[in-house]
């Protein structure tokens, strides 16, 4: 979707991109929708695929200086969000939300998985298949 990857569904590097309602790519409007799309898909893309609490949610894109009614505006960012991404990409789940897809989906999971499988060949005497990989 958003590189040669038929995949990839979330671009953290560089300019946000999601994968819009029409499936081709589309910048988050606003600072705090593409925070909260960093803040799901969590460090190195391994926080795709897993629920994130409402609480911890709020602690990374407010801070010490939450909203009166956090909880509300997380709703309303969500609904925002949803309202512009492809269908299920974001999804509810008991106690949070979450990207609704594997971490190799989203553009830093997929450099963290790369760099691990060329890491193996390197360590294995394959530099140049590491390359490749790459």
């Amino acid at each position: 979707m958003l590189t040669d990857r038929r995949d990839l569904r979330v671009a953290l590097l560089g300019p946000v991109l999601v994968e819009g309602r029409s499936g081709e790519p589309v910048e988050p409007s606003g600072v705090l929708a593409k925070a909260l799309f960093a803040v799901l898909a969590g460090a190195g893309g391994s926080g795709a695929g897993r629920t994130h609490g409402v609480e911890a949610i709020a602690d990374e894109l407010w801070g010490d200086e939450r909203p009166e009614n956090e909880r509300a505006a997380l709703q309303s960012l969500v609904s925002r969000v949803r309202s512009a991404s492809a269908e299920g990409l974001v999804v509810s789940r008991p106690g949070g939300y979450a990207l609704e897809l594997a971490a190799t989906q989203t553009d830093l999971g997929l450099a963290g998985e790369l760099g691990r499988r060329a890491a193996r060949l390197a360590r294995d005497g394959d530099p140049l298949r590491a390359i490749a990989v790459l």
